[in-house]
């Protein structure tokens, strides 16, 4: 089943460090699957591999930028 994510948080600490902001790339990630509605289709679209893209969401959802249902 694909992986569903909610939205990027709006605001985010200033107290996190600032390695525990998502990158432009894993937000990017995060937008591709998205609009595509799963992990494989933003894959294919970004031209990742799909392994990459799970990559990208696993540290969009341990830096805590990334509500995920």
């Amino acid at each position: 089943a694909p992986v569903r994510l909610v939205a990027e948080r709006v605001t985010r600490s200033r107290s996190r460090r600032s390695a525990a902001r998502a990158t432009n790339r894993e937000v990017g990630v995060v937008a591709a699957v998205l609009e595509t509605g799963s992990e494989k289709a933003a894959a294919h679209r970004l031209g990742l591999s799909h392994s990459t893209v799970k990559h990208h969401l696993a540290n969009a959802r341990s830096k805590g930028s990334i509500i995920v249902l």
